[in-house]
């Protein structure tokens, strides 16, 4: 219904209504609205420390119901320190749920966090694997990095060797 009011299928378009509707849904748990408000609150970049905590609880409600683009959203909240203490562990943990779904971005985290050890043991042909997973979806960032890095992966002594 709170699409339904926003696009004016339903009366003319009234976002209040919409956002209420919204709310509605979010408290019974909803997680695609979850993931909604949250995306709303995220649009701001100058929140306060009470609101970034409060958007990463609304992150993480979504995150732990298996919502991928919300666990990488985590992800990044523990990566920055926004909303939380910074923790490239837990970062890489969001990453990798994301990734375990198949989801291009989390592929690609993970291959950022073998290339740079954020959060992990350095491992250059891991991160090799990670990215080219995610260019096989079409990830251009993941393309590039395998431009970038490729090489020196393919040549780079193995950390598990």
């Amino acid at each position: 219904m709170g699409d339904c009011r926003r696009l004016g299928l339903v009366g003319p378009p009234d976002a209040l209504a919409a956002e209420e509707w919204y709310a509605k849904a979010a408290a019974q748990g909803h997680v695609g609205t979850i993931a909604l408000l949250a995306s709303a609150i995220d649009t701001n970049d100058e929140l306060d420390p009470d609101a970034q905590r409060e958007l990463l609880g609304l992150w993480l409600v979504a995150a732990s119901a298996g919502d991928a683009p919300a666990q990488i959203r985590v992800g990044h909240c523990y990566l920055d320190g926004r909303g939380c203490e910074a923790d490239t562990q837990i970062a890489a943990r969001w990453f990798q749920a994301a990734a375990d779904q198949g989801d291009a971005e989390g592929r690609y985290q993970v291959g950022l966090g073998f290339l740079l050890g954020r959060g992990v043991e350095p491992d250059w042909h891991t991160a090799l694997e990670w990215f080219d997973l995610a260019a096989q979806q079409g990830h251009t960032r993941a393309r590039e990095a395998l431009a970038e890095h490729g090489d020196t992966a393919i040549n780079a002594p193995h950390s598990n060797e």
